[in-house]
Formats: structure tokens, sequence, C-alpha cells
């Protein structure tokens, strides 16, 4: 679960901004409210504000948090962090701070960073409800929780100013205090535009009979009378019929790749078939929303997605939101999600 995200000085957003998934005292739809600790945590947000008011900016944040921690790994000595500050704030440093549940653990993580350097960076937890330090990052100065030190310490050496600790940790270490903060942002935090989606979708229902029948009979269920979906991947070599002979070799030299995949992706209807490049773009979205969208759900993970109803029919997006709201499962998702749809507006659907 999330419980706060925070960033300041990044593109739109100067000063600190927090964003918070921990209820107020309110008693309505106590029934969507996850506990933990003494904690109320929300199943569902939604993010309202005129256009510039930095909605898309807020989940572009979360994104980019989760690009540093993933991909820092991949800078080399002397590059430079990939950074947007503030058009006012060239000068001044970029802070990110979280809190989020993992395996019943709250986690705080937060960091701080110029365009070549991480200034400073920090990990702890709450194993008994108290906050315990696994380490703190100053420059190059480091220190470590007591059971953490002894195998934390000889990683130093190996983290660059422009690689964050926590990522390199997770690649040589064992500990499980690394590992489940490193996985949230691996594979736990999910921000829609980020990952090849469609691609995704069509492997799932590809290999994944359970997800195509899950697939099939929403779609029903919203009105479009499906029977099957069909997915054939390809994988075939590129020919000089893809280009030019020169430009082929540089791809082939460049990327080491000599083959291009094509998926293919068929709506079977009772009395025809169509390609998905003929639905209207409500549908097209539709594939490539719900497969993540039910992932989301089965495993517990945390989505963001940047205007929900965006090519989706009003009934489509109430119809997402109540799967979500009614979804019966031990594990705890939650949807965040920026909207101009003031129907939505509706107490009898969010707190």
């Amino acid at each position: 679960m999330l419980l706060e995200f925070s960033c300041s000085n990044y593109k739109a957003i100067k000063e600190k901004i927090v964003f918070s998934m921990v209820a107020g005292s309110d008693k309505s739809h106590q029934e969507e409210l996850y506990e933990f600790d003494d904690y109320r945590v929300s199943r569902i947000t939604s993010v309202y504000g005129a256009n510039g008011a930095g909605k898309s900016t807020l989940i572009d944040a979360v994104g980019y948090l989760g690009f540093l921690v993933r991909e820092c790994v991949k800078f080399q000595e002397g590059d430079k962090i990939p950074r947007t500050p503030h058009k006012l704030s060239a000068e001044k440093p970029t802070a990110f701070d979280i809190q989020f549940v993992v395996d019943g653990i709250r986690y705080a993580y937060g960091f701080s960073m110029n365009d070549v350097e991480f200034l400073d960076e920090y990990l702890y937890h709450f194993p008994s409800g108290r906050q315990a330090k696994i380490f703190e990052r100053e420059g190059t100065k480091f220190s470590y929780g007591i059971k953490y030190k002894k195998e934390l310490s000889q990683l130093e050496s190996k983290t660059k100013s422009n690689k964050l600790f926590l990522t390199t940790a997770e690649a040589w270490c064992s500990l499980k205090e690394i590992i489940h903060p490193f996985r949230f942002f691996k594979d736990e935090l999910i921000v829609h535009g980020i990952g090849p989606w469609f691609e995704y979708s069509a492997e799932q229902i590809r290999t994944n009979s359970g997800m195509k029948q899950i697939l099939v009979v929403f779609m029903q269920k919203i009105g479009i009378p499906i029977k099957d979906i069909q997915v054939k991947i390809e994988n075939r070599q590129l020919t000089t019929q893809d280009m030019p002979l020169e430009l082929l070799n540089k791809v082939q030299m460049l990327t080491g790749m000599g083959s291009l995949q094509t998926i293919e992706v068929k709506f079977v209807y009772k009395d025809y078939i169509l390609n998905i490049n003929e639905e209207s773009q409500g549908t097209q979205k539709l594939f490539k929303l719900l497969c993540p969208f039910i992932d989301v759900l089965v495993n517990g993970k945390v989505l963001f997605y940047d205007e929900l109803e965006a090519s989706l029919h009003p009934a489509l997006v109430d119809e997402l939101i109540h799967t979500f709201k009614n979804w019966k499962s031990e594990k705890n998702p939650q949807l965040i999600f920026s909207s101009h749809d003031t129907s939505l507006l509706d107490l009898d659907l969010f707190r």
C-alpha cells in the first residue's frame, strides 16, 4: 500500500507538495478503507483540478521516482542524472519522500539530488510501530542500523555519486529490508504510460487463459458482445523491405537485433472478426488497460492513472471504479487517478 508521497522542485512543482492516502475522520464508505496499525488507508482516490493545476505532474513525479530507483544502476560514472527541476529553481535540489507498506511493514524512503549526484538518501522501517534506521546517506558519508551495518557497509565503494544506494544494495545483498522496498518500486508501483501495456496485454491473453476469460466477460458486461480474443505474436527477421540496407546494418550493429516482433490482436464477434486497429479508440484503450488493471487487483498493487476517462465512455469508467470498490481480496490494491469527469463527484461513489 501507498501511505504518502511528497516531492519538491520537479517540473511544475516548485514548493513541497504532499499527497496522502491516509483517510480522514469521515465515517462514510468505511468498507473501502484498509486498516493498518493506527491508520485507515484509502482504496481509491480521484485527483481533480483545472488544466495546469499539476495533476499530471503529480502522477509523472511518482513515475519518475520509480524510474530512478529501477534504472539508476545503468548510469555510468560521469553521467548526468536526467532531471527536470522547476524553471525558477534550476540550481536547487529536487527531493522525493514516500511511505508505503510491504508485507505488513511500513517503510519510509527518500532522497534529494541535483543534476550530477544524489545529495542524501534514507531508508527507515517501522517493524514494531517505531522508526528504525536501515541506512542514511549524506553525500559520501553513510550510517546504518546496527543489524545492517556489517553487510551494507561493504557496498559503499560500489555506490557512485549518481546512483541510489538502495538500488546498488539490492543488486549485491540479501537483506529483505532492502529487497522488499526495491521490489515495491520495481513491481508494485504501476504508473500508466510507463511500460509496454499493449505488449503486456497481448502476451497475457495469449498465455493466460484465466486473464483472457476475465477480459472477455468484462467486455461482454459493458456491452461489447465479443466471443473471443485471438492473439498472434511473431518474431520475423528484418529485411531490406523494412528499411534500407545501410540503416538495417546500423540497427543490427547498435542493438544486436536482427528481428522484429509483430503482434496481431483480433476480436471475435458472432458473425465477424475485427482487427483491433479497426476498433474504436475506446475499445483499443480498454484492451491495453484491462490486463494491467486486473493484475493490480489480483496482486494488490498500486496503480496511478492520468485522465482515466480519456477515450472511455462514462459508464465504463463507472464500471471500472465499481469493480475496484467491490473487489474482495486479502491483498490491498489501490487506484489513484486524475479526472475531469465531474459525474464521478458523487458521495454515493466516493468518500
